[in-house]
């Protein structure tokens, strides 16, 4: 073979491929092997990735010299391929973010083991399912600190483990929860040169790697066992700069390539899970909860959704955590005798309570002081809908004498240890450690309807990952576990994942050619007059899509895809192309 085949370790547009160069005399090159060349009267590092006897170019320039001989595997090299072609990317830019620079070793800290508390049969049900699991497979379970126990027990014989995490927040409780030696970190926080000590220690020591979506790319290919900690939530897809990739597919691409071990774990499956993986296990039973239906409550009560059940059970409870995932005090001010709502002044739209004295705008930020009269009609205003600061006023009415911490996105300093948590999602995600293992008397989702309303793509797999984490959490903590909802029979229905429900949900999506029988690629540019001209493109080619000023979502059938991929290679890199954003 005398002509390389290379690609720049450097961002490329997607329209370039790779470039070619000569093989000087007496030198010995691989795939994968990283190289200098001259490039733009400049030395560039770049990634050889094939090689062959002709080019198509009559006056091609040598390379220069190699610089680290097999960095990447020839099938490392053709799952990057593969990515880079789902994701209507360059190769180059890929590779880019795929290698790291190899630096010195660093020392690793020991880090202290946090007592799991796993009783002994959860222990060895895990140790039984270690030992049926296939390559691939699906795992529910009930908390973080099961998903941390199996991670480690499938890591038993392997020398180098990959440990995706959604939030820096988990990677930080699952290396605490797992403890002992040789545990790497790489995430966002770092600097480039923190991550590159991180990721070459952990390639010439090996161990378990703990990170999130950023270290997909220049980790995975180099594990021999990956788990993907609750797999089913979006932050695992890099939706904040490009590439836009999703760390869930890059480690899929491992599998396929490689034969890498890869398990996903959540609190329940999405729903593209029951076409991506033949085999789901769920080794532990549901918790059931008490399912309270609030179409048959108190109307004399003084706020709906504080039913006499629930505000018996925290009574007679000490430590309680409610959630109620719906920020500030209530959805819009309207007035009661025009039915005008209050809207923004600087862009029109419907204004939220953000508390009883201070309206605020979702889409601009603005906020106002609260009206006392309708502008229209000078009518009186009413509140609807509700929000976390409503039900905190009503439960300091209810008691007085209990502490109580309502915990949201804008809270400063909770208070964890009240009697009363009030919370959103937020204090699930970000603030509730599973290390302190927190000990709840009652676990409650106090409006359980939110979100299924409102019509998107996963509003009832993200419903379901959430019952079940709120039982797990029960679970751990020996708690009551209480749900209160306007539609019980679907409520249960989500939480016994119910086949019937799924089948349902399935076919829905079949029908309207949605994820898993389609693709999905959503388009983005501040320049709208580009994206008109790709509608003119997706017109003549006869893709369903759905244009919405600066974004368009495209709908391809997975038959019609690699055509859809040469049209969205041709684009200007001003337009960001996102594969499933939706998933």
């Amino acid at each position: 073979m005398t002509i390389a085949e290379v690609a720049p370790l450097r961002r490329f547009p997607r329209r370039m491929d790779i470039l070619d160069y000569r093989i000087p005399d007496g030198l010995s090159l691989s795939i994968g092997d990283i190289v200098s060349i001259p490039f733009r009267s400049k030395t560039q590092l770049a990634v050889v990735t094939e090689m062959k006897n002709e080019s198509e170019f009559s006056s091609l320039k040598d390379l220069i010299e190699i610089k680290h001989a097999g960095y990447f595997s020839v099938a490392a090299i053709d799952g990057y391929k593969r990515l880079a072609h789902e994701l209507a990317q360059s190769l180059s830019t890929i590779l880019t973010f795929a290698y790291s620079k190899p630096r010195p070793e660093v020392g690793y800290q020991e880090i202290d083991k946090i007592d799991l508390k796993l009783k002994t049969d959860e222990i060895d049900r895990l140790n039984e399912l270690n030992i049926a699991l296939p390559e691939k497979a699906f795992v529910s379970l009930q908390d973080e600190a099961q998903m941390t126990v199996l991670s480690k027990i499938l890591s038993q014989g392997k020398t180098h483990t990959l440990l995706l995490c959604p939030h820096i927040h988990n990677a930080k409780i699952i290396r605490s929860l797992i403890g002992g030696e040789h545990l790497y970190e790489v995430n966002s926080d770092q600097t480039a040169k923190q991550r590159e000590e991180q990721i070459s220690s952990w390639k010439t020591r090996g161990g378990i790697m703990i990170g999130t979506r950023i270290a997909a790319l220049p980790c995975a290919f180099f594990a021999n066992l990956i788990v993907v900690i609750r797999s089913g939530t979006k932050e695992h897809q890099q939706y904040d700069r490009n590439p836009r990739f999703d760390a869930r597919d890059v480690v899929l691409i491992a599998n396929s390539q490689l034969n890498t071990p890869v398990y996903f774990t959540d609190f329940a499956p999405r729903i593209v899970d029951y076409g991506l993986f033949e085999q789901r296990y769920t080794p532990f039973k549901t918790v059931k909860p008490t399912v309270i239906d609030l179409s048959s409550r108190d109307i004399t009560r003084s706020h709906p959704i504080l039913s006499d059940h629930l505000l018996d059970e925290i009574k007679t409870g000490q430590k309680v955590l409610l959630i109620l995932n719906k920020k500030g005090f209530a959805q819009v001010l309207s007035c009661k005798d025009c039915e005008y709502i209050v809207s923004c002044t600087s862009c029109d739209q419907p204004m939220q309570m953000k508390s009883k004295k201070v309206l605020s705008c979702g889409i601009c930020t603005k906020d106002m002081p609260t009206l006392v009269s309708c502008t229209q009609c000078s009518g009186v205003l009413s509140s609807k809908g509700i929000g976390i600061e409503q039900i905190f006023e009503q439960l300091s009415e209810q008691f007085p004498d209990r502490s109580i911490s309502r915990i949201n996105e804008s809270a400063e300093n909770p208070d964890t240890d009240a009697d009363i948590v009030l919370a959103t999602q937020y204090y699930l995600d970000s603030v509730m450690d599973s290390d302190k293992t927190t000990k709840f008397d009652l676990v409650s989702d106090i409006f359980a309807d939110i979100g299924l309303s409102q019509g998107s793509l996963g509003a009832t797999e993200e419903k379901m990952r959430h019952l079940s984490r709120l039982g797990g959490i029960a679970m751990r903590s020996n708690a009551k576990f209480l749900i209160q909802t306007w539609d019980p029979s679907l409520i249960k229905d989500l939480i016994d994942r119910n086949q019937n429900l799924i089948k349902r949900e399935l076919e829905t999506r079949k029908a309207l050619s949605f994820p898993p029988f389609a693709i999905m690629y959503r388009l983005t540019s501040e320049h709208i007059k580009k994206l008109d001209a790709v509608e003119e493109s997706l017109k003549n080619a006869s893709y369903s899509y759905r244009k919405n000023g600066s974004l368009v979502d495209i709908l391809c059938p997975l038959t019609k895809e690699e055509n859809l991929l040469k049209l969205l290679k041709k684009l200007d890199d001003s337009i960001i192309i996102t594969r499933n954003p939706h998933i």
